[in-house]
Protein backbone atom coordinates (compact mmCIF):
# COMPACT_ATOMS: atom_id res chain seq x y z
CA UNK A 1 0.00 0.00 0.00
CA UNK A 2 2.73 2.41 0.96
CA UNK A 3 4.68 1.59 -2.22
CA UNK A 4 1.64 2.12 -4.36
CA UNK A 5 0.95 5.45 -2.68
CA UNK A 6 4.55 6.51 -3.10
CA UNK A 7 4.44 5.50 -6.79
CA UNK A 8 1.30 7.56 -7.34
CA UNK A 9 2.88 10.59 -5.70
CA UNK A 10 5.93 10.27 -7.90
CA UNK A 11 3.82 10.00 -11.04
CA UNK A 12 1.92 13.16 -10.12
CA UNK A 13 5.21 14.98 -9.45
CA UNK A 14 6.60 13.87 -12.80
CA UNK A 15 3.49 15.11 -14.58
CA UNK A 16 3.77 18.47 -12.82
CA UNK A 17 7.42 18.84 -13.80
CA UNK A 18 6.58 17.98 -17.40
CA UNK A 19 3.86 20.60 -17.43
CA UNK A 20 6.21 23.20 -16.04
CA UNK A 21 8.98 22.27 -18.43
CA UNK A 22 6.71 22.28 -21.47
CA UNK A 23 6.95 25.99 -22.28
CA UNK A 24 10.64 26.01 -21.55
CA UNK A 25 11.16 23.13 -23.91
CA UNK A 26 9.52 24.92 -26.84
CA UNK A 27 11.77 25.81 -29.77
CA UNK A 28 13.04 29.44 -29.56
CA UNK A 29 11.06 30.58 -32.60
CA UNK A 30 7.81 29.22 -31.18
CA UNK A 31 8.45 30.78 -27.79
CA UNK A 32 9.24 34.16 -29.38
CA UNK A 33 6.05 34.06 -31.45
CA UNK A 34 4.00 33.21 -28.40
CA UNK A 35 5.54 36.12 -26.48
CA UNK A 36 4.78 38.55 -29.31
CA UNK A 37 1.18 37.37 -29.47
CA UNK A 38 0.80 37.87 -25.73
CA UNK A 39 2.31 41.35 -25.94
CA UNK A 40 -0.07 42.35 -28.76
CA UNK A 41 -3.04 41.06 -26.82
CA UNK A 42 -2.12 43.01 -23.67
CA UNK A 43 -3.88 46.42 -23.40
CA UNK A 44 -1.65 49.37 -24.20
CA UNK A 45 -1.33 51.99 -21.47
CA UNK A 46 -3.25 55.16 -22.30
CA UNK A 47 -1.09 58.24 -22.99
CA UNK A 48 -1.03 60.96 -20.37
CA UNK A 49 -3.62 63.70 -20.90
CA UNK A 50 -0.69 66.12 -20.85
CA UNK A 51 1.36 64.30 -23.50
CA UNK A 52 1.65 65.75 -27.00
CA UNK A 53 -0.04 63.39 -29.42
CA UNK A 54 -0.95 63.71 -33.10
CA UNK A 55 -4.59 62.83 -33.68
CA UNK A 56 -4.92 59.68 -35.78
CA UNK A 57 -7.62 60.07 -38.43
CA UNK A 58 -8.04 60.11 -42.21
CA UNK A 59 -5.64 63.03 -42.59
CA UNK A 60 -8.06 65.79 -41.55
CA UNK A 61 -6.03 66.68 -38.45
CA UNK A 62 -2.82 67.37 -40.39
CA UNK A 63 -4.77 69.14 -43.13
CA UNK A 64 -6.30 71.51 -40.58
CA UNK A 65 -2.94 71.96 -38.88
CA UNK A 66 -1.47 73.11 -42.22
CA UNK A 67 -4.43 75.42 -42.72
CA UNK A 68 -3.94 76.98 -39.28
CA UNK A 69 -0.24 77.58 -39.94
CA UNK A 70 -1.20 79.32 -43.18
CA UNK A 71 -3.79 81.46 -41.36
CA UNK A 72 -1.16 82.54 -38.87
CA UNK A 73 1.03 83.75 -41.72
CA UNK A 74 -1.74 85.40 -43.73
CA UNK A 75 -2.45 88.38 -41.46
CA UNK A 76 -3.02 89.64 -37.93
CA UNK A 77 -4.96 87.56 -35.42
CA UNK A 78 -6.65 89.66 -32.76
CA UNK A 79 -8.79 86.93 -31.19
CA UNK A 80 -7.94 83.22 -31.19
CA UNK A 81 -10.20 80.28 -30.34
CA UNK A 82 -8.62 76.94 -29.35
CA UNK A 83 -10.64 73.80 -28.77
CA UNK A 84 -12.37 70.75 -30.19
CA UNK A 85 -15.46 70.22 -32.36
CA UNK A 86 -17.57 72.51 -30.16
CA UNK A 87 -15.19 75.36 -30.98
CA UNK A 88 -14.76 74.28 -34.60
CA UNK A 89 -18.55 74.29 -34.87
CA UNK A 90 -18.74 78.06 -35.01
CA UNK A 91 -18.88 77.46 -38.77
CA UNK A 92 -22.50 76.41 -38.18
CA UNK A 93 -23.30 79.94 -37.02
CA UNK A 94 -21.24 82.22 -39.31
CA UNK A 95 -23.63 85.16 -38.94
CA UNK A 96 -23.17 85.15 -35.15
CA UNK A 97 -19.40 84.70 -35.46
CA UNK A 98 -19.13 87.67 -37.79
CA UNK A 99 -21.45 89.89 -35.76
CA UNK A 100 -19.63 89.32 -32.48
CA UNK A 101 -16.03 88.59 -33.47
CA UNK A 102 -15.51 89.89 -37.00
CA UNK A 103 -14.22 93.22 -35.68
CA UNK A 104 -11.45 91.42 -33.74
CA UNK A 105 -9.66 89.74 -36.70
CA UNK A 106 -10.54 86.30 -35.34
CA UNK A 107 -9.08 82.85 -36.02
CA UNK A 108 -10.57 79.49 -35.05
CA UNK A 109 -8.08 76.63 -34.50
CA UNK A 110 -10.65 74.14 -33.16
CA UNK A 111 -10.51 70.55 -34.43
CA UNK A 112 -13.30 68.00 -34.23
CA UNK A 113 -12.59 65.09 -31.88
CA UNK A 114 -9.48 66.73 -30.45
CA UNK A 115 -8.31 65.94 -26.94
CA UNK A 116 -5.95 67.85 -24.68
CA UNK A 117 -3.02 65.83 -26.07
CA UNK A 118 -3.82 66.93 -29.61
CA UNK A 119 -3.93 70.63 -28.73
CA UNK A 120 -0.60 70.31 -26.94
CA UNK A 121 0.78 68.79 -30.15
CA UNK A 122 -0.68 71.65 -32.20
CA UNK A 123 1.01 74.22 -29.99
CA UNK A 124 4.32 72.34 -29.97
CA UNK A 125 4.21 72.25 -33.76
CA UNK A 126 3.99 75.98 -34.28
CA UNK A 127 0.34 77.03 -34.41
CA UNK A 128 0.97 80.00 -32.09
CA UNK A 129 4.11 81.14 -33.91
CA UNK A 130 4.02 84.54 -35.56
CA UNK A 131 0.69 85.69 -34.07
CA UNK A 132 -0.13 88.06 -31.21
CA UNK A 133 -3.83 87.87 -30.34
CA UNK A 134 -5.10 90.17 -27.62
CA UNK A 135 -7.20 87.30 -26.24
CA UNK A 136 -7.16 83.52 -26.64
CA UNK A 137 -10.37 81.66 -25.78
CA UNK A 138 -9.66 78.11 -24.61
CA UNK A 139 -12.08 75.25 -23.99
CA UNK A 140 -10.75 71.70 -24.07
CA UNK A 141 -11.40 68.40 -22.36
CA UNK A 142 -14.86 67.02 -23.12
CA UNK A 143 -13.35 64.30 -25.34
CA UNK A 144 -11.09 63.24 -22.46
CA UNK A 145 -13.92 63.05 -19.96
CA UNK A 146 -14.64 59.31 -20.20
CA UNK A 147 -11.14 57.84 -20.01
CA UNK A 148 -9.40 60.39 -17.77
CA UNK A 149 -10.17 61.68 -14.31
CA UNK A 150 -10.72 65.34 -13.50
CA UNK A 151 -7.25 65.94 -12.07
CA UNK A 152 -5.60 64.65 -15.28
CA UNK A 153 -7.77 66.83 -17.54
CA UNK A 154 -7.30 69.91 -15.35
CA UNK A 155 -3.52 69.36 -15.26
CA UNK A 156 -3.48 69.15 -19.07
CA UNK A 157 -5.41 72.42 -19.32
CA UNK A 158 -2.98 74.04 -16.91
CA UNK A 159 -0.13 72.88 -19.13
CA UNK A 160 -1.86 74.36 -22.19
CA UNK A 161 -2.34 77.69 -20.39
CA UNK A 162 1.36 77.68 -19.44
CA UNK A 163 2.33 76.94 -23.04
CA UNK A 164 0.20 79.82 -24.30
CA UNK A 165 1.64 82.17 -21.67
CA UNK A 166 5.19 81.16 -22.59
CA UNK A 167 4.67 81.72 -26.31
CA UNK A 168 2.27 84.67 -26.14
CA UNK A 169 3.17 86.58 -22.95
CA UNK A 170 1.09 89.63 -23.90
CA UNK A 171 -2.03 87.62 -24.70
CA UNK A 172 -4.86 87.36 -22.20
CA UNK A 173 -6.41 83.92 -21.87
CA UNK A 174 -10.12 83.32 -21.33
CA UNK A 175 -10.51 79.75 -20.05
CA UNK A 176 -14.06 78.51 -20.49
CA UNK A 177 -15.56 75.84 -18.30
CA UNK A 178 -16.25 72.71 -20.33
CA UNK A 179 -19.83 72.84 -21.57
CA UNK A 180 -22.46 70.40 -20.24
CA UNK A 181 -23.40 67.38 -22.32
CA UNK A 182 -26.31 64.97 -22.20
CA UNK A 183 -27.04 61.32 -23.03
CA UNK A 184 -26.50 60.63 -26.71
CA UNK A 185 -25.91 58.01 -29.36
CA UNK A 186 -23.07 59.29 -31.61
CA UNK A 187 -24.79 57.66 -34.60
CA UNK A 188 -28.14 59.28 -33.84
CA UNK A 189 -29.83 56.15 -32.57
CA UNK A 190 -32.01 55.76 -29.49
CA UNK A 191 -30.52 56.73 -26.14
CA UNK A 192 -29.80 53.64 -24.08
CA UNK A 193 -29.44 53.26 -20.30
CA UNK A 194 -25.71 52.81 -20.89
CA UNK A 195 -25.62 56.20 -22.66
CA UNK A 196 -27.40 57.80 -19.69
CA UNK A 197 -24.83 56.30 -17.31
CA UNK A 198 -21.97 57.45 -19.51
CA UNK A 199 -23.32 61.01 -19.67
CA UNK A 200 -23.64 61.12 -15.87
CA UNK A 201 -20.07 59.90 -15.47
CA UNK A 202 -18.77 62.46 -17.95
CA UNK A 203 -20.67 65.30 -16.29
CA UNK A 204 -19.31 64.42 -12.85
CA UNK A 205 -15.81 64.64 -14.33
CA UNK A 206 -16.56 67.87 -16.21
CA UNK A 207 -17.96 69.58 -13.12
CA UNK A 208 -14.87 68.62 -11.13
CA UNK A 209 -12.58 69.88 -13.92
CA UNK A 210 -14.40 73.20 -14.01
CA UNK A 211 -14.06 73.65 -10.26
CA UNK A 212 -10.32 73.14 -10.63
CA UNK A 213 -9.98 75.43 -13.65
CA UNK A 214 -11.77 78.25 -11.82
CA UNK A 215 -8.66 78.63 -9.65
CA UNK A 216 -6.65 79.65 -12.74
CA UNK A 217 -8.40 83.03 -12.72
CA UNK A 218 -5.87 85.64 -11.59
CA UNK A 219 -8.09 88.61 -12.38
CA UNK A 220 -5.66 89.82 -15.05
CA UNK A 221 -3.94 87.80 -17.76
CA UNK A 222 -5.95 84.61 -17.16
CA UNK A 223 -9.71 84.68 -16.58
CA UNK A 224 -12.14 81.80 -16.10
CA UNK A 225 -15.78 81.80 -17.14
CA UNK A 226 -18.29 78.98 -16.68
CA UNK A 227 -21.38 79.64 -18.80
CA UNK A 228 -22.69 76.08 -18.76
CA UNK A 229 -25.92 77.04 -16.99
CA UNK A 230 -27.14 79.07 -19.98
CA UNK A 231 -27.52 75.87 -22.02
CA UNK A 232 -29.84 74.19 -19.51
CA UNK A 233 -33.61 74.29 -19.39
CA UNK A 234 -35.64 74.70 -16.22
CA UNK A 235 -35.55 70.92 -15.72
CA UNK A 236 -31.74 70.93 -15.72
CA UNK A 237 -31.54 69.21 -19.11
CA UNK A 238 -30.18 70.50 -22.40
CA UNK A 239 -33.00 71.37 -24.82
CA UNK A 240 -32.57 69.88 -28.28
CA UNK A 241 -33.12 73.34 -29.71
CA UNK A 242 -29.86 74.37 -28.01
CA UNK A 243 -27.75 71.22 -28.54
CA UNK A 244 -29.55 68.92 -31.00
CA UNK A 245 -27.19 66.00 -30.32
CA UNK A 246 -26.67 66.84 -26.63
CA UNK A 247 -23.03 67.81 -27.25
CA UNK A 248 -22.65 70.32 -30.09
CA UNK A 249 -24.53 73.64 -29.97
CA UNK A 250 -26.85 74.55 -32.78
CA UNK A 251 -27.20 78.18 -33.90
CA UNK A 252 -29.35 78.98 -30.84
CA UNK A 253 -26.65 77.50 -28.62
CA UNK A 254 -23.92 79.57 -30.25
CA UNK A 255 -26.05 82.66 -29.72
CA UNK A 256 -26.26 81.85 -26.00
CA UNK A 257 -22.49 81.32 -25.93
CA UNK A 258 -21.78 84.64 -27.62
CA UNK A 259 -24.16 86.59 -25.37
CA UNK A 260 -22.85 85.03 -22.14
CA UNK A 261 -19.19 85.48 -23.01
CA UNK A 262 -19.30 88.93 -24.59
CA UNK A 263 -19.16 91.20 -21.51
CA UNK A 264 -15.97 89.62 -20.18
CA UNK A 265 -14.46 89.12 -23.61
CA UNK A 266 -15.13 92.74 -24.54
CA UNK A 267 -13.41 93.98 -21.40
CA UNK A 268 -10.42 91.72 -22.02
CA UNK A 269 -10.13 92.91 -25.62
CA UNK A 270 -10.19 96.53 -24.43
CA UNK A 271 -7.23 96.06 -22.13
CA UNK A 272 -8.39 94.17 -19.09
CA UNK A 273 -9.20 96.97 -16.63
CA UNK A 274 -10.51 100.50 -16.33
CA UNK A 275 -7.78 103.09 -15.92
CA UNK A 276 -7.06 104.94 -12.71
CA UNK A 277 -7.92 108.20 -14.44
CA UNK A 278 -11.40 106.96 -15.39
CA UNK A 279 -12.13 105.49 -11.96
CA UNK A 280 -10.77 108.61 -10.28
CA UNK A 281 -13.14 110.78 -12.29
CA UNK A 282 -16.20 108.59 -11.66
CA UNK A 283 -15.74 107.68 -8.00
CA UNK A 284 -14.86 109.20 -4.65
CA UNK A 285 -13.50 107.33 -1.66
CA UNK A 286 -15.12 106.64 1.68
CA UNK A 287 -11.92 106.19 3.63
CA UNK A 288 -8.46 106.64 2.18
CA UNK A 289 -8.05 106.41 -1.60
CA UNK A 290 -7.28 102.76 -2.42
CA UNK A 291 -5.20 103.35 -5.55
CA UNK A 292 -1.71 101.82 -5.43
CA UNK A 293 1.21 103.09 -7.47
CA UNK A 294 1.58 101.75 -10.05
CA UNK A 295 -2.04 100.81 -10.62
CA UNK A 296 -2.73 97.77 -12.80
CA UNK A 297 -6.43 97.13 -12.32
CA UNK A 298 -6.23 95.97 -8.68
CA UNK A 299 -7.69 97.78 -5.67
CA UNK A 300 -7.60 96.56 -2.06
CA UNK A 301 -10.07 97.73 0.58
CA UNK A 302 -9.99 97.20 4.36
CA UNK A 303 -12.86 98.51 6.46
CA UNK A 304 -11.06 97.78 9.73
CA UNK A 305 -8.00 99.75 8.65
CA UNK A 306 -9.93 102.68 7.18
CA UNK A 307 -12.62 102.74 9.92
CA UNK A 308 -14.70 105.17 7.89
CA UNK A 309 -17.99 106.05 9.60
CA UNK A 310 -20.93 107.35 7.58
CA UNK A 311 -23.93 109.00 9.14
CA UNK A 312 -26.30 106.05 8.75
CA UNK A 313 -24.14 102.95 8.45
CA UNK A 314 -24.14 99.66 10.31
CA UNK A 315 -20.40 99.10 10.27
CA UNK A 316 -17.09 100.49 9.09
CA UNK A 317 -16.63 101.23 5.40
CA UNK A 318 -13.84 101.46 2.89
CA UNK A 319 -15.44 101.97 -0.50
CA UNK A 320 -15.53 103.89 -3.74
CA UNK A 321 -18.87 105.46 -4.68
CA UNK A 322 -20.10 107.31 -7.75
CA UNK A 323 -19.60 111.06 -7.49
CA UNK A 324 -22.75 113.19 -7.48
CA UNK A 325 -22.45 114.60 -10.99
CA UNK A 326 -22.55 111.15 -12.59
CA UNK A 327 -25.58 109.84 -10.69
CA UNK A 328 -28.79 109.16 -12.62
CA UNK A 329 -32.27 107.81 -12.04
CA UNK A 330 -32.99 104.08 -12.10
CA UNK A 331 -34.51 104.39 -15.57
CA UNK A 332 -31.51 106.28 -16.97
CA UNK A 333 -28.70 104.26 -15.36
CA UNK A 334 -26.84 101.97 -17.77
CA UNK A 335 -23.64 100.66 -16.17
CA UNK A 336 -21.59 97.49 -16.15
CA UNK A 337 -19.14 96.45 -13.42
CA UNK A 338 -16.98 93.33 -13.42
CA UNK A 339 -14.02 92.19 -11.36
CA UNK A 340 -12.41 89.21 -9.74
CA UNK A 341 -13.02 89.54 -5.99
CA UNK A 342 -10.89 88.02 -3.23
CA UNK A 343 -12.24 88.45 0.31
CA UNK A 344 -9.80 87.71 3.14
CA UNK A 345 -11.96 87.63 6.24
CA UNK A 346 -12.09 85.88 9.61
CA UNK A 347 -14.78 83.28 10.29
CA UNK A 348 -18.06 84.93 11.27
CA UNK A 349 -17.52 88.11 9.24
CA UNK A 350 -20.09 89.67 6.91
CA UNK A 351 -19.39 92.42 4.39
CA UNK A 352 -21.05 94.09 1.43
CA UNK A 353 -18.67 94.16 -1.54
CA UNK A 354 -20.89 96.01 -4.03
CA UNK A 355 -24.22 97.84 -4.01
CA UNK A 356 -26.51 100.27 -5.78
CA UNK A 357 -27.82 102.87 -3.37
CA UNK A 358 -30.53 105.49 -3.72
CA UNK A 359 -29.79 109.03 -2.57
CA UNK A 360 -31.99 108.39 0.46
CA UNK A 361 -31.58 105.35 2.66
CA UNK A 362 -32.85 102.81 0.15
CA UNK A 363 -30.44 100.12 -1.14
CA UNK A 364 -31.54 98.57 -4.42
CA UNK A 365 -28.81 96.01 -5.11
CA UNK A 366 -26.44 94.45 -2.57
CA UNK A 367 -23.80 91.74 -2.88
CA UNK A 368 -22.81 90.13 0.42
CA UNK A 369 -19.94 87.86 1.38
CA UNK A 370 -20.92 86.41 4.72
CA UNK A 371 -20.18 83.64 7.19
CA UNK A 372 -23.38 84.18 9.16
CA UNK A 373 -26.59 82.23 9.59
CA UNK A 374 -28.90 82.86 6.64
CA UNK A 375 -31.44 80.42 5.15
CA UNK A 376 -31.00 82.14 1.79
CA UNK A 377 -27.40 80.95 1.47
CA UNK A 378 -26.09 77.74 -0.01
CA UNK A 379 -24.16 77.03 3.20
CA UNK A 380 -26.28 79.24 5.42
CA UNK A 381 -24.35 78.49 8.60
CA UNK A 382 -22.41 80.83 10.86
CA UNK A 383 -18.78 80.86 11.96
CA UNK A 384 -17.57 77.84 9.99
CA UNK A 385 -15.24 79.62 7.55
CA UNK A 386 -17.54 79.06 4.56
CA UNK A 387 -18.74 82.39 3.14
CA UNK A 388 -21.97 82.61 1.18
CA UNK A 389 -22.02 85.00 -1.77
CA UNK A 390 -25.54 86.47 -1.85
CA UNK A 391 -27.25 89.06 -4.02
CA UNK A 392 -30.28 90.98 -2.77
CA UNK A 393 -32.26 92.98 -5.33
CA UNK A 394 -35.25 95.17 -4.51
CA UNK A 395 -38.00 94.57 -7.04
CA UNK A 396 -40.65 96.96 -8.25
CA UNK A 397 -42.93 95.84 -5.40
CA UNK A 398 -40.34 97.06 -2.88
CA UNK A 399 -39.53 93.53 -1.69
CA UNK A 400 -35.99 92.18 -1.60
CA UNK A 401 -35.28 88.99 -3.52
CA UNK A 402 -32.26 86.98 -2.37
CA UNK A 403 -30.23 84.81 -4.74
CA UNK A 404 -27.45 82.49 -3.55
CA UNK A 405 -24.53 82.87 -5.98
CA UNK A 406 -22.08 80.36 -4.49
CA UNK A 407 -19.66 79.93 -1.60
CA UNK A 408 -16.00 80.78 -1.06
CA UNK A 409 -13.45 80.50 1.71
CA UNK A 410 -11.24 83.29 2.96
CA UNK A 411 -8.59 84.10 0.37
CA UNK A 412 -10.52 82.37 -2.44
CA UNK A 413 -11.34 84.34 -5.55
CA UNK A 414 -14.70 84.63 -7.30
CA UNK A 415 -15.83 86.48 -10.41
CA UNK A 416 -18.45 89.22 -9.99
CA UNK A 417 -20.46 90.82 -12.78
CA UNK A 418 -23.17 93.46 -12.23
CA UNK A 419 -25.16 95.00 -15.04
CA UNK A 420 -27.69 97.80 -14.48
CA UNK A 421 -29.63 98.50 -17.64
CA UNK A 422 -32.35 101.16 -17.65
CA UNK A 423 -34.59 99.94 -14.87
CA UNK A 424 -33.42 96.36 -14.44
CA UNK A 425 -30.34 94.68 -12.98
CA UNK A 426 -28.63 91.31 -13.14
CA UNK A 427 -25.88 90.09 -10.80
CA UNK A 428 -23.71 87.07 -11.59
CA UNK A 429 -20.91 85.35 -9.69
CA UNK A 430 -18.56 82.54 -10.66
CA UNK A 431 -17.12 80.52 -7.79
CA UNK A 432 -14.77 77.55 -7.90
CA UNK A 433 -17.25 75.37 -6.03
CA UNK A 434 -20.53 76.24 -7.73
CA UNK A 435 -19.60 77.70 -11.12
CA UNK A 436 -21.59 80.54 -12.67
CA UNK A 437 -24.91 81.57 -11.08
CA UNK A 438 -26.89 84.73 -11.76
CA UNK A 439 -29.99 86.44 -10.41
CA UNK A 440 -31.75 86.69 -13.73
CA UNK A 441 -32.76 90.09 -15.04
CA UNK A 442 -34.79 91.82 -12.31
CA UNK A 443 -36.87 95.01 -12.68
CA UNK A 444 -35.77 97.40 -9.92
CA UNK A 445 -37.86 99.68 -7.74
CA UNK A 446 -37.73 103.19 -9.19
CA UNK A 447 -38.68 106.74 -8.28
CA UNK A 448 -37.57 110.21 -9.33
CA UNK A 449 -34.42 110.11 -7.19
CA UNK A 450 -30.91 109.31 -8.36
CA UNK A 451 -28.87 106.23 -7.56
CA UNK A 452 -25.17 105.48 -7.28
CA UNK A 453 -22.84 102.49 -7.33
CA UNK A 454 -20.41 101.55 -4.56
CA UNK A 455 -17.84 98.79 -4.19
CA UNK A 456 -15.26 97.85 -1.58
CA UNK A 457 -15.49 96.51 1.99
CA UNK A 458 -18.52 97.53 4.09
CA UNK A 459 -18.02 95.33 7.16
CA UNK A 460 -21.31 94.69 8.95
CA UNK A 461 -21.70 94.91 12.74
CA UNK A 462 -24.49 94.70 15.32
CA UNK A 463 -25.17 95.71 18.88
CA UNK A 464 -23.42 92.89 20.79
CA UNK A 465 -26.07 92.95 23.53
CA UNK A 466 -29.24 92.92 21.39
CA UNK A 467 -27.96 91.80 17.95
CA UNK A 468 -29.90 94.74 16.46
CA UNK A 469 -28.47 97.16 13.91
CA UNK A 470 -26.67 100.09 15.51
CA UNK A 471 -24.89 103.23 14.31
CA UNK A 472 -22.57 103.29 17.36
CA UNK A 473 -18.95 102.67 16.35
CA UNK A 474 -18.14 101.82 19.99
CA UNK A 475 -20.63 98.96 19.81
CA UNK A 476 -19.17 97.89 16.46
CA UNK A 477 -15.76 97.63 18.08
CA UNK A 478 -17.15 95.51 20.89
CA UNK A 479 -19.03 93.31 18.42
CA UNK A 480 -15.89 92.70 16.38
CA UNK A 481 -13.89 92.00 19.55
CA UNK A 482 -16.39 89.44 20.79
CA UNK A 483 -16.56 87.76 17.38
CA UNK A 484 -12.78 87.67 17.01
CA UNK A 485 -12.91 89.78 13.84
CA UNK A 486 -9.63 91.65 13.92
CA UNK A 487 -8.96 92.14 10.23
CA UNK A 488 -10.73 92.50 6.91
CA UNK A 489 -9.61 92.83 3.30
CA UNK A 490 -11.41 92.69 -0.03
CA UNK A 491 -9.28 92.80 -3.18
CA UNK A 492 -10.68 93.53 -6.65
CA UNK A 493 -8.66 92.46 -9.71
CA UNK A 494 -9.27 93.32 -13.34
CA UNK A 495 -11.79 96.04 -12.50
CA UNK A 496 -14.00 97.04 -15.42
CA UNK A 497 -16.60 99.80 -15.08
CA UNK A 498 -18.39 101.22 -18.11
CA UNK A 499 -21.29 103.59 -18.56
CA UNK A 500 -23.32 104.06 -21.67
Amino acid sequence: MMAAAFRNRMLRAAALLAALAGPLAQPPAVAQAAAQTAAQAAPKPKPSASEAFQKQDNGTFLELHARFLARAKSGPVGLLFLGDSITAGWQRAPHIWEAYYGKYQPANFGIGGARTQNLIWQIEHGELAGIAPKVTVLMMGTNNSLEYDASEIAAANRKIVSMIRARLPETRILVLGIFPRGPRDPKGGPVTPAAVDEAAKRMATIEAVNRDLATLDDGGMVRFLDIGAVFLGQDGRIPKSIMPDQLHPGPAGYQLWADAMQPLLDSMMKGGFTSREELGALFEAEGEAPFPSPYAGTLTFSALKAKYVSGNGHGYRHELKTVARYRQTVAATREHFSASVTPTLPAGAKTIVAQYHAEGLDTLVKVYVQDTADPGGIDGRADNGVFDVLARLKGTDGKEVTTALGTVRSGERFGLDIRFDGGSAIVAATTATHGAIDTGRTPIKADSGKIYFKFGDYLQARDPATQAHTSSSAKWDEYFRQKGIGSSEVRFNGIQFTRG
